[in-house]
């Protein structure tokens, strides 16, 4: 129950961000549908079932999910993290591997307005963390 809860409640903060946010939609004719990232550490049942919550709230609300999983390794989703920044995710929602290992891809994450959510785990070394979601 308190793992739904604070999934609602990151949900929460994400329509709150879109409803800050005036550039949802880009000045095209074009309609793109706004994505946001998920990192997580790895593929076991409990990020999985994390990510499918996620994916299922976000793309009620009219967001694209882009999931990656870094297994483990702190390079890797220091990688997938720069990936989703390139491609111009409206927020990130990471579980670190490491939380040490995030600072300078996040500096990037800052420099383009993209906010980050740091789910169950913080993220260390960095002044931009939006928010911070637990399960407990």
């Amino acid at each position: 129950m308190k793992r739904v809860f604070s999934l609602l409640l990151g949900l929460l903060f994400l329509i709150t961000l879109a409803a800050c946010n005036n550039d949802l939609q880009p000045a095209t004719t074009q309609a793109i549908t706004p994505a946001v990232g998920i990192c997580l550490p790895n593929e076991q049942t409990r990020w999985l079932a994390d990510c499918q919550a996620l994916t299922s709230g976000l793309e009620a609300i009219g967001y694209d999910v882009l999931a990656e999983y870094a297994q483990d390794d702190s390079s890797l989703q220091t990688s997938q993290v720069e990936a989703l920044i390139d491609q111009k995710v409206k927020c990130l929602i990471i579980a670190p591997v490491d939380p040490l290992s995030l600072t300078n891809v996040l500096q990037h994450a800052k420099e383009e307005n993209i906010p980050v959510i740091a789910l169950d785990r913080m993220i260390m070394h960095t002044d931009w963390v939006s928010a911070y979601v637990g399960f407990d």
